[in-house]
């Protein structure tokens, strides 16, 4: 009778989500911040991205919805590969955590170096400011985004001199 009590009491505490592994807001920064390190020029062709999102994972950027295949096409048909750098400064999380899952918004400073398409002697430099909210669940035990929304609030671009 004892062991069965035990049994019982043994399968109730890793069964409640009140004992379970929570995530934490460093996790959920974390996560957010590895997507943006997998986005940076210097690492995206290591196709890290597809490991860090949902299967359905969804990101609306620029009033379109798109999966991450098809964003990936999005903006590699914007002359993305050619880039000199991208860089990304996440800041100012308000968070939010469930038992599996965790919702964030924060600010997002762009800052991208690219060739002027209409004269490519040129380099450009656009500083670009959003407003992201991300939901994240866990799978399989990593925490990955599902969704993404992005909105701007400013946009510069210049002539970029070093």
């Amino acid at each position: 009778m004892k062991n069965k009590l035990l049994a019982l009491l043994f399968t109730f505490i890793i069964s409640n989500p009140v004992f379970a592994a929570t995530i934490s807001e460093e996790e959920v920064i974390d996560s957010i911040n590895e997507f943006f390190n997998g986005l940076n020029i210097k690492n995206y062709k290591d196709n890290s991205l597809d490991a860090l999102v949902t299967d359905d994972f969804i990101i609306f950027e620029l009033a379109n919805s798109y999966t991450l295949d098809e964003f990936k096409d999005f903006i590699e048909s914007a002359g993305f590969l050619d880039w000199v750098s991208t860089d990304w400064n996440l800041t100012d999380f308000t968070i939010s955590i469930d038992n599996n899952s965790a919702h964030a918004s924060y600010l997002n400073t762009g800052v991208f170096v690219y060739a002027d398409p209409e004269n490519k002697d040129q380099l450009l430099k656009e500083d670009i400011k959003w407003l992201e909210s991300v939901y994240l669940v866990k799978d399989n035990g990593k925490l990955k985004l599902k969704f993404l929304q992005s909105d701007d609030i400013k946009r510069t671009i210049k002539p970029f001199t070093n």
